[in-house]
């Protein structure tokens, strides 16, 4: 269970990757990661994560989209590299691109 603050009842931020983020953020994280090579489909994580299966894949794929905003000054990238119309998502690093 997340823990939470006794004043404000936020959930307390966590850290990955160097980044903070929130407990749902990092467990998406923490199922990419522990995929590995295999890597992890937007409905695993549909699964894994949601308790009610009225949530869509495009929610699984805009919390993917922030995770990457905030990753975007580590070296670190969560990447699709399969199907749109059936994703699998993996941890990989990023491209560092030289300068001409």
């Amino acid at each position: 269970m997340a823990r939470t603050c006794p004043l404000c009842h936020q959930h307390y931020a966590v850290e990955r990757l160097g980044i903070r983020l929130t407990p749902l953020k990092a467990r998406i994280v923490d199922y990419i990661k522990a995929s590995g090579d295999l890597g992890a489909s937007t409905e695993e994580l549909r699964h894994e994560l949601y308790s009610s299966k009225d949530v869509v894949g495009a929610t699984v794929r805009v919390h993917i989209h922030q995770i990457n905003d905030l990753l975007e000054s580590t070296k670190w990238i969560i990447r699709s590299e399969s199907d749109l119309a059936l994703p699998r998502w993996y941890l990989r690093r990023r491209r560092i691109r030289r300068a001409a």
